[in-house]
């Protein structure tokens, strides 16, 4: 097979996201909410990088969700590290 030595070099290189299923370089989220009564959405929060996980809190006043091997609180548009 002959193959582009670009696509080639992308494969072959262990920080590329098309070699390695796990890196998430490149990756982007989107923290929303939808309202099932209206059928709308509501952007909070776009990110540069991947998050997951999204649990509102018990009181419903915040959002705990999880990136890079931590856990965030989205409370009121602050984003705060835990």
């Amino acid at each position: 097979v002959i193959m582009n030595p670009e696509i080639r070099a992308l494969l072959n290189d262990p920080n590329s996201k098309y070699s390695n299923p796990w890196c998430r370089v490149d990756d982007e989220s989107i923290l929303e909410i939808y309202d099932i009564q209206t059928n709308t959405r509501t952007v909070l929060h776009e990110f540069n990088t991947l998050i997951e996980a999204p649990n509102w809190s018990v009181d419903g006043k915040c959002i705990y969700y999880n990136s890079n091997g931590k856990i965030y609180q989205y409370k009121r548009f602050i984003k705060v590290k835990h």
